[in-house]
């Protein structure tokens, strides 16, 4: 929606940088609020004014290296500075919880990102529990989540602050990020499988390609189908009963956090960025 003003302010000689954090196309390919059989138009119409202006500006600042690609090629000044979090954010040692057998999920809570698959795996557990933090979108899921086998097993948190997240994450065993297949998932790199590492979690992941090149690089976690709720129970089983191999998959995460997806390491190159942009006094 501020792509009209940034053509604006680039006509009038203002420095513009256009912050792509989401491959907006793709999005919309999976927006449940628009028409099935208009999705594809909405796309290709938004791909092209998105391209006419982003190819106008200064720079372009994106989110992940798979939409850096397509904006380089309209715009040669484009860099990926990944969504990782902080060093300290999530560190166990701020956060000395003890654990309980309880798996978790944090973030939006819809269909597209496994809700039912998630509450369904749980009937399939014994002995452990699903906490939920995030908003049910659309608010109506809410009523239709609670009436799912599993929901017994479901600890809904609700929306939390910073801290909260810090401290469910701390006192969980696992955490999930079993995205549906969408296009514009299959290449994303979502917080929250960094945030499952940073709090020195093992991560119970879809397995799509690049998910599954991180986690298996970095051995710290499970990728399984999305949609295979009886896999998902599985990994949720495992992660609950095997101790040990929960800790050092975690350790792993967090060492894989330390020396390479943190945002410390991203800000130093952002800023290098904008000074090339800007000047070096910007």
């Amino acid at each position: 929606e501020l792509l009209r003003i940034a053509g604006a302010l680039k006509r009038k000689g203002k420095k513009v940088i256009y912050d792509a954090h989401e491959d907006v196309p793709l999005q919309i390919l999976g927006k449940y609020w628009i028409p099935k059989p208009f999705r594809k138009i909405v796309s290709a119409l938004f791909r092209n004014y998105e391209n006419k202006i982003a190819a106008s500006l200064d720079g372009i600042v994106t989110a992940t290296s798979f939409i850096a690609e397509r904006f380089r090629v309209i715009n040669p000044n484009t860099i990926a500075i990944n969504n990782y979090p902080f060093l300290q954010e999530f560190n166990q040692m701020h956060h000395p919880t003890e654990k309980i057998n309880q798996v978790v999920y944090i973030g939006g809570l819809s269909e597209n990102r496994g809700l039912f698959e998630m509450i369904g795996a749980m009937q399939q557990t014994e002995h452990v529990t699903l906490a939920l933090a995030g908003s049910f979108s659309p608010a109506e899921l809410e009523e239709r989540a609670k009436k799912e086998a599993g929901w017994e097993k479901v600890n809904y948190k609700g929306q939390l602050d910073r801290n909260g997240v810090a401290e469910l994450l701390a006192e969980s065993k696992a955490g999930l990020v079993v995205l549906h297949d969408l296009p514009n998932y299959l290449d994303s790199q979502p917080i929250k499988m960094f945030e499952y590492m940073s709090a020195s979690i093992p991560v119970i992941a879809s397995d799509f390609p690049y998910w599954r090149s991180i986690i298996e690089t970095h051995q710290c976690g499970i990728c399984v189908n999305p949609y295979d709720k009886g896999a998902i129970a599985a990994a949720i089983q495992h992660f609950s009963s095997a101790a040990d191999e929960a800790r050092q998959m975690g350790m792993n995460g967090r060492k894989a956090i330390e020396e390479q997806f943190n945002w410390e390491r991203e800000a130093i190159r952002l800023v290098d960025f904008y000074q090339k942009i800007c000047g070096k006094d910007a």
